[in-house]
């Protein structure tokens, strides 16, 4: 048979092929969806009572031929890195989850210079636009930070020197009762 019939009847079994999830699942928020084989004594999934849902079973399953390929029949590879992108030629591409940002959009735009479908990324060239204004925005506050700190120190050295400025504007009065104080400080402090 041709790729497209084959692909016509793995659509066609995947639209009949329930969804598994864990036996009361409905019953509590905590138990996760993910499938778990039910093994309960009187459990009335592992008994196939009619009205509950299905078990996995054989029958679902696509053709051999068509596992593992998009929906349009190309091989579908995931990609950590650029040089990974270089090597594809007439398949689909899915960026690996973990990438950086920087990475992931060196690899969206070899993947757009190539003419390559990234399969989870809908709209690559709006994707790669949309992170580049966040991070000249994350950049611009990060300069205003900056600045801010600058002038913050600026602020704290002119206070540094206001102080000294001040004991030279004091009267000679002031100065024997500063001196008194500090002295008085030495002979009490703790030894």
């Amino acid at each position: 048979m041709d790729m497209a019939k084959l692909l016509e009847i793995r659509k066609k079994i995947k639209s009949k092929k329930p969804k598994y999830v864990r036996q009361d699942i409905h019953k509590k928020k905590r138990i996760p969806e993910n499938w778990r084989k039910p093994r309960g004594a009187q459990s009335k999934v592992r008994l196939k009572m009619r009205g509950r849902r299905a078990r996995v079973e054989t029958g679902y399953g696509s053709p051999a031929e068509t596992k593992n390929l998009s929906h349009d029949g190309k091989i579908v590879v995931v990609c950590r890195n650029p040089k990974e992108v270089e090597k594809l030629t007439n398949k689909h591409a899915i960026i690996m989850g973990r990438i950086g940002m920087k990475k992931r959009i060196m690899i969206i735009n070899k993947c757009l210079e190539k003419k390559i479908a990234i399969l989870n990324i809908q709209d690559p060239q709006d994707y790669v636009n949309k992170v580049m204004k966040e991070r000249e925005e994350l950049k611009r506050i990060a300069d205003e930070r900056k600045k801010r700190r600058e002038e913050k120190g600026k602020a704290k050295e002119t206070e540094k020197e206001k102080p000294k400025e001040k004991i030279e504007e004091l009267t000679a009065e002031q100065k024997k009762e500063e001196e008194k104080k500090e002295i008085e400080k030495v002979l009490t402090k703790r030894t």
